[in-house]
């Protein structure tokens, strides 16, 4: 084995508002497909208006969790004054949620409690195609 660094990149297809996928098996299958044994993936969304949360994938909570969001992000941004864009909310709920997720692997597999699922949410109100980066870093099979 050895220690090094891979990247790779998944492109999600949002429909936008609060449009949410479960990446975990996703993100598991790289794992395997990278012959990655031990270590971490790192993983980013690179966008300014979307989050990634480590949380069970259940509709229930996905509703709760839009509804608490929305209570953030009601209305009154200073960024709508540019005139270019409402999206003010999106901005702010994606800072407090974060946008990125740090897992560990271990004997090639993702370390995540019972109900733990890595989950993409995009809080953008239109659709359109985002990017989420991928860091394995630790050992690989040879």
């Amino acid at each position: 084995m050895s220690c090094t660094s891979r990247g790779a990149e998944l492109a999600i297809y949002s429909r936008g508002s609060y449009f949410s996928q479960n990446l975990t098996e996703l993100v598991r299958e790289m794992v395997h497909q990278n012959g990655f044994r031990e270590g971490m993936v790192h993983v980013n969304a690179a966008h300014t208006t979307c989050g990634l949360f480590l949380l069970e994938y259940e509709m229930g909570i996905l509703s709760d969790l839009k509804q608490r969001l929305e209570r953030v992000a009601t209305s009154g941004f200073s960024h709508h004054r540019r005139g270019v864009d409402r999206n003010g909310g999106a901005h702010v709920i994606s800072a407090l949620a974060g946008t990125q997720q740090t897992i560990t692997v271990r004997d090639g597999d993702l370390l995540l409690g019972t109900y733990q699922d890595l989950v993409f949410v995009d809080f953008e109100d239109q659709p359109r195609v985002c990017t989420v980066s991928l860091q394995f870093l630790g050992e690989f099979s040879s």
